[in-house]
């Protein structure tokens, strides 16, 4: 559905209140770079980036998992169609665990239709997720121009490697490619490989 005109003005009337705050600010700070990039193409404004540290501790590595584990929003814009996609598409024995929810879920798991390889878990609590990730193999994380992601910094405190887009946002800028994980096309064929 298309915003109303009413939702268009309210958008643009706090859109021009944003922008007249932090015009006056004497410095701006981004969580990453793809807000900053943002504030300055569509603003003009420069901030500088300081990223935010990690809400949870208790991270580990216990390498004896034999999935793939993508946590997060099911949302649209965090693609995982195109991870799923991917496990589809393969006809190796990859194993896809996935928690979380959100408004994609419902369509997410249609995609997966009966596949064993592809697992949703629903929510999980912290202590879950940390154990989830120790034993992945590699996390998948693949969203369209993410803020941050702290997914990525998760993975990366479990000693995964995050495979991501080039598109992803801030993801692509934190993953070094062959080092800490993969830097790939947005597609399933580009994932899968």
């Amino acid at each position: 559905p298309h915003p109303s005109e009413i939702h268009l003005r309210q958008r643009s009337i706090l859109q021009n209140m944003d922008f007249e705050a932090l015009s006056v600010a004497k410095a701006l700070f981004a969580i990453g770079h793809e807000v900053a990039n943002r504030l300055s193409r569509w603003r003009g404004l420069s901030a500088q980036v300081i990223h935010p540290p990690l809400g949870m501790h208790g991270f580990r590595n216990n390498s004896q998992g034999d999935y793939f584990f993508l946590p997060g929003r099911l949302h649209p814009w965090k693609r995982v169609d195109l991870v799923i996609d991917a496990v589809l598409q393969s006809n190796l024995a990859l194993k896809l665990v996935i928690a979380g929810t959100g408004e994609a879920e419902k369509v997410l798991r249609i995609k997966a239709g009966s596949d064993p390889r592809i697992v949703f878990l629903g929510r999980v609590d912290d202590s879950a997720l940390i154990d989830w990730y120790a034993k992945a193999l590699a996390v998948p994380f693949v969203p369209l121009r993410e803020d941050y992601g702290y997914i990525t910094l998760e993975a990366f405190a479990s000693e995964k490697p995050v495979i991501t887009c080039a598109d992803s946002g801030e993801p692509s800028r934190l993953v070094q490619h062959l080092e800490n994980g993969l830097i790939c096309a947005p597609s399933a064929q580009s994932i899968q490989a």
